[in-house]
């Protein structure tokens, strides 16, 4: 049996085998952007000629694939991902502009901070606060979240990230907006 990993990066697809009695064979294939599963099929079908054997032979004889991807960190620093709104409670839109951790040198005045990656105009707070314990402080606000939909409408966004505080602990208030979004927003094409 074989397990296999695959690290689909920018350029080039990788490809290592490694059998039970612990021989490694390795392969490699031109990454396809457009579409990724392109060049990991075509490696898997180079990585099985290494083998001696098909696709399909490899494939029934393995027993794990683990698979990785630089794409999303790729994306975010060339800064060529979807175009996004962020919905967060009300009051703390900037929280990701506040400069904690995202240095280098967080003690350092001088240097500049990070770009956030959704600018403040596209950042919208929305009446709600849950506490640290998951209990509500601040139910939902139909209002507010209606207003905050519009928004979004008018903004023409390719995504929408919802990030309410303590959701970890009680999720009630992003599922809400997640429905009310899927419900007045176009699916995208």
């Amino acid at each position: 049996m074989y397990r296999i990993g695959i690290d689909i990066g920018g350029t080039f697809t990788d490809f290592a085998a490694v059998d039970d009695a612990g021989r490694v064979v390795i392969a490699k294939s031109a990454s396809t952007p457009q579409d990724p599963s392109d060049g990991l099929l075509e490696g898997l079908t180079v990585l099985a000629g290494e083998l001696g054997i098909d696709r399909a032979t490899l494939l029934a004889q393995t027993e794990r694939i683990v698979h990785g991807t630089t794409a999303a960190t790729n994306a975010l620093l060339e800064r060529k991902g979807a175009s996004v709104a962020l919905l967060t409670t009300e009051g703390h839109r900037d929280v990701i502009e506040m400069r904690e951790g995202l240095k280098d040198d967080r003690y350092n005045v001088r240097m500049a901070p990070p770009v956030p990656l959704v600018p403040r105009a596209r950042r919208i707070g929305v009446k709600e606060r849950m506490r640290f314990d998951g209990t509500v402080a601040t139910a939902l606000s139909a209002t507010s979240l209606a207003a905050a939909v519009k928004a979004v409408a008018k903004l023409g966004v390719d995504a929408i990230a919802v990030c309410y505080l303590h959701s970890y602990r009680n999720p009630k208030h992003e599922v809400e907006t997640g429905k009310a979004l899927a419900k007045h927003l176009p699916a995208p094409t």
